[in-house]
């Protein structure tokens, strides 16, 4: 695995784009032990592992707000495979 750009972290999030991971474009967002997985496109919540709802919320923005960058990540990862 490999995260994204330059390590994307904030606010006690880290999402990562795996390198062994599937399509279609998805990051990997963790904190404190929980985990959520979010499409990039278009960007929509595919899984939750015990995030909280409130930081489901920020972690979707983070997603949001990084998503060039993040799709940019995949693709650079995805494309050479």
């Amino acid at each position: 695995m490999v995260n994204c750009g330059n390590d994307l972290r904030r606010g006690g999030f880290r999402v990562m784009v795996f390198t062994n991971d599937h399509a279609p474009p998805h990051v990997h967002v963790f904190k404190a032990g929980t985990e959520a997985v979010i499409a990039l496109i278009p960007i929509t919540i595919r899984a939750n592992y015990r995030m909280s709802k409130s930081d489901l919320c920020h972690a979707f923005g983070l997603v949001a707000e990084n998503r060039d960058r993040l799709l940019a990540a995949w693709r650079e990862i995805h494309d050479r495979q």
